[in-house]
């Protein structure tokens, strides 16, 4: 509930944009808890969670909530990138930068002692890149198409939506997406 609060004061998720998951504490199988569809992040509660399987899918007991329209693009993270967490936002830097690189299909870094925010880069002088994918409403389509084009940054934009980033933990995802947010916040202010 912190990180949800905290981006929405950022602005970073804004009225019902943005979708936030986890992997259940626990279970035995893979029960993902991921934000209701329509949820407003300003006044977002315990009750806007609920559960879904590893296909997406709501679980009986949540029958009567929709999942996030953007619920396979989480499902897909903790499958093929044994993800524990998948965090999505909406800030101004993210949709304008991935607007202007989506031709590109990514937007590269270096110099910047922030990249080392990202798990696995230990140095400034290492050159990085943020994959930019075309936004679709298909998103079964888009997640085909997102998870073989992923680097070893654990973050990816969707031209003019957003940006996704995920982690082994609800902490290490909030560490990509503000080292990613700053990042193409410097990108914005760029001459």
């Amino acid at each position: 509930m912190n990180v949800i609060s905290l981006f929405y004061q950022r602005q970073w998720s804004l009225a019902t944009s943005t979708n936030y998951s986890f992997l259940f504490p626990g279970a035995n199988h893979r029960r993902i808890v991921i934000s209701r569809s329509g949820a407003d992040k300003g006044r977002f509660s315990l009750e806007d969670f609920m559960e879904v399987d590893e296909n997406g899918d709501a679980m009986p007991e949540y029958s009567h909530m929709k999942p996030s329209a953007e619920t396979f693009l989480h499902t897909m993270l903790y499958r093929d990138k044994n993800a524990a967490a998948v965090l999505h936002t909406h800030s101004v830097p993210g949709t304008l930068v991935s607007l202007r690189a989506e031709m590109e299909g990514e937007i590269r870094f270096r110099g910047y002692e922030m990249m080392k925010g990202f798990q696995g880069v230990s140095d400034h002088e290492s050159e990085i890149s943020i994959p930019v994918f075309p936004n679709s409403q298909d998103i079964a389509a888009l997640s085909v198409n997102i998870m073989p084009n992923l680097n070893v940054i654990p973050a990816f934009l969707i031209s003019g939506h957003g940006l996704y980033a995920w982690g082994e933990s609800i902490a290490m995802a909030q560490r990509h997406i503000e080292t990613a947010e700053f990042l193409l916040a410097c990108r914005l202010q760029e001459k």
